[in-house]
């Protein structure tokens, strides 16, 4: 009687994040699309989320489509459903999308670009809030809960209402940083160019800081996961350009 020989337990399957092309190449409508395309996938990281992505790309093609129109662009060549887009939905779905990008992203950029920093001096910024903050010297958090508490701190400066709703370190580790660890590589690079005043839709009308966001977000993909173990970049979102 011959023996079976028992089946050798199966190499667990490599998780791999989410990879998606954009277009840094070509007309300047083409690039503006990649931009939006870029925010989109910051804004809105979670698969649960992929629709509210098309919404905000939609939406920016209606905001694109009808400024050209203002300025001249015959409106027969302008598809109906573009020139059907309430004004008021544009800028809900916009709203809320850069809103997001403001009030959790740029934070957590803050947090990660703090924890590749050590004992540099920084300054002067302005905090998610256009509070102006001086100078300041910070000693790199060795973990993300640290740079929380340091990005707390500094939140203190902020309104009365922008300080109640991040009273808690606890729910801004939760918030900011764990829903932004699969961007954090794409938002880290973006981080002080969005933390500046200004109208956001600038960011979608002139794409030429993609290409090199691209770039590095892609270095640090390989660069994260020695200082932030948090990081995991096979859960992380990839970017390509095209």
């Amino acid at each position: 009687m011959t023996r079976r020989k028992k089946a050798l337990p199966e190499e667990p399957k490599a998780e791999v994040g989410e990879q998606t092309a954009i277009p840094v190449a070509g007309p300047l409508w083409l690039r503006q699309m990649g931009a939006a395309a870029y925010l989109a996938v910051v804004a809105y990281p979670a698969p649960e989320e992929w629709a509210n992505r098309d919404k905000f790309i939609e939406a920016v093609k209606a905001h694109l489509l009808k400024w050209a129109r203002r300025c001249g662009c015959p409106g027969k060549r302008i598809a109906k459903k573009y020139r059907g887009f309430p004004n008021k939905r544009i800028d809900q779905v916009l709203s809320r999308a850069l809103r997001r990008i403001w009030r959790w992203r740029v934070p957590a950029g803050m947090a990660g670009n703090w924890m590749l920093a050590d004992g540099a001096r920084l300054g002067p910024c302005l905090l998610p809030g256009k509070i102006p903050v001086g100078a300041i010297t910070l000693h790199a958090p060795n973990c993300p809960w640290r740079a929380m508490q340091a990005l707390q701190k500094l939140a203190e400066q902020r309104d009365e209402a922008n300080r109640e709703r991040d009273s808690s370190v606890r729910d801004l580790y939760r918030r900011v940083w764990l829903t932004t660890l699969p961007v954090l590589h794409l938002v880290m690079p973006i981080t002080q160019r969005l933390n500046t005043p200004g109208n956001p839709m600038r960011f979608v009308l002139d794409p030429s800081w993609v290409g090199a966001a691209l770039g590095s977000a892609a270095r640090l993909m390989e660069y994260l996961p020695q200082k932030i173990r948090s990081f995991n970049p096979r859960k992380a979102i990839r970017l390509l350009p095209r």
